[in-house]
């Protein structure tokens, strides 16, 4: 069914440049327990070390926790994705949901990275500008450093809310608890957190 979806989305993706007879494109997929993802590339000259961008959110209600994710590559279209889980923490749900966004940056190729967070306790805690205490924040806190060491360079720069509003709302979505009523293609189930042993 997955592979199904996907292969009707690429037949005909949204394209912001037309592509030219001969042209040679290049399609990514990131393939994770929780998502497939593609895009279809143009590559140009330098194209793989271009700076990609990041913008992520995490949100949690009663109904549960909602990751909102916007990815911006250097020469295609932009990537959103909204991931619903069980429970969490709003400071779990936001290191949750940069973990997923760096994780699939990097599945389609990224290595260079500027990650945006309107969380300034978890870019303070990655950054080391505030002392971590708690060993679950720790955990999270290292899971995310661990990821970052796999870009060639990156940062982690706090946005402040009102500048986050698209990826908010995906992680609204996510967290809603309404998810039946959308496509399957629009809210993924992330099943597990990515400190729980065993995460790939």
């Amino acid at each position: 069914m997955a592979l199904a979806e996907l292969k009707k989305y690429l037949s005909s993706p949204p394209l912001l440049h037309t592509p030219k007879a001969n042209e040679q494109l290049y399609l990514y997929l990131a393939v994770s327990e929780i998502a497939v993802s593609g895009v279809l590339v143009r590559e140009e000259e330098g194209t793989s070390s271009k700076i990609w961008t990041l913008y992520t959110d995490g949100a949690s209600n009663i109904k549960g926790s909602g990751l909102g994710i916007v990815l911006k590559p250097p020469s295609s279209d932009i990537i959103k994705q909204s991931i619903r889980f069980t429970i969490l923490t709003n400071n779990e749900a936001e290191y949750e949901a940069m973990v997923a966004g760096l994780e699939l940056a990097k599945g389609l190729g990224a290595e260079i990275i500027e990650a945006k967070c309107d969380s300034l306790l978890v870019v303070n805690q990655v950054t080391g500008t505030f002392e971590v205490k708690d060993d679950r924040m720790r955990r999270y806190r290292e899971k995310l450093q661990v990821v970052l060491r796999r870009f060639k360079e990156w940062t982690l720069e706090h946005v402040p809310q009102d500048q986050n509003n698209k990826v908010d709302a995906l992680a609204n979505l996510g967290s809603s608890g309404e998810s039946d009523r959308f496509n399957s293609g629009d809210v993924v189930q992330l099943m597990r957190s990515v400190i729980e042993t065993g995460h790939a």
